[in-house]
C-alpha cells in the first residue's frame, strides 16, 4: 500500500471515526457549503450537445430512470418534457438498461425509456452503475446482478461511432 492511501485512510478514520462510506464522505466534503466544495461550470444542453458532436462524439442521457424520473409514493413519473428537449436538441441515445429502487421499478424504467428510445430513433446505452471502491457492495465485473445489457447494445454504438 502506498504511504498516501495509508496517510488518507488515517484522516478518513480520524474525521469520522471509521472509514466513511462514499455517501458520508460527499455530505461531509463535497456537497454546496462543504469545505471541498467547488461550484462546476457547466454549459446550457445545446451547446454541450454541439461540443461533443463536433469532437466525434456520440451523446447519451445517463440515468434518465434517476435525473427525469421520480417516485411519488408507490408510483414513478416520468419527465418526458425535459427527456423531449433534450432529444429536440440532438442527443444521439439514452442509458435504457440502468437499475432503479428495485427489480419492479428498474423494469418499469427499461420498458419506458426502451420504448421512448426506440419510438424516437434514438441509440441505447446502459450499465452497471459501478463507481469504483464501495460501489454499493458491487465489485469491478460483477456478473450476478439482475439487469443485463445486450450485447446488441454495443454494436449498435460503434456503428454511430465509426459512421
Amino acid at each position: 500500500m502506498v504511504i498516501a492511501d495509508v496517510e488518507n485512510k488515517e484522516k478518513l478514520k480520524s474525521d469520522f471515526g471509521h472509514l466513511p462510506s462514499t455517501g458520508e464522505f460527499i455530505v461531509k466534503y463535497l456537497k454546496p457549503g462543504a469545505p471541498a466544495y467547488e461550484p462546476r461550470e457547466t454549459l446550457e444542453p445545446k451547446a454541450a450537445i454541439e461540443l461533443i458532436h463536433k469532437v466525434g462524439g456520440v451523446v447519451v442521457l445517463a440515468h434518465p430512470c434517476w435525473s427525469l424520473t421520480k417516485k411519488t409514493a408507490s408510483e414513478l413519473e416520468f419527465d418526458d418534457i425535459k427527456l423531449r428537449q433534450l432529444i429536440a436538441n440532438g442527443i444521439d441515445g439514452l442509458e435504457v438498461y440502468a437499475h432503479r429502487d428495485s427489480e419492479e421499478d428498474t423494469k418499469l424504467c427499461v420498458e419506458h425509456y426502451e420504448k421512448l428510445a426506440k419510438d424516437e430513433g434514438l441509440l441505447v446505452s446502459g450499465g452497471s452503475d459501478y463507481h469504483g471502491f464501495g460501489s454499493a457492495g458491487k465489485e469491478l465485473g460483477f456478473t450476478d446482478f439482475y439487469l443485463k445489457v445486450p450485447y446488441e447494445v454495443l454494436d449498435q454504438l460503434k456503428l454511430k461511432i465509426n459512421k
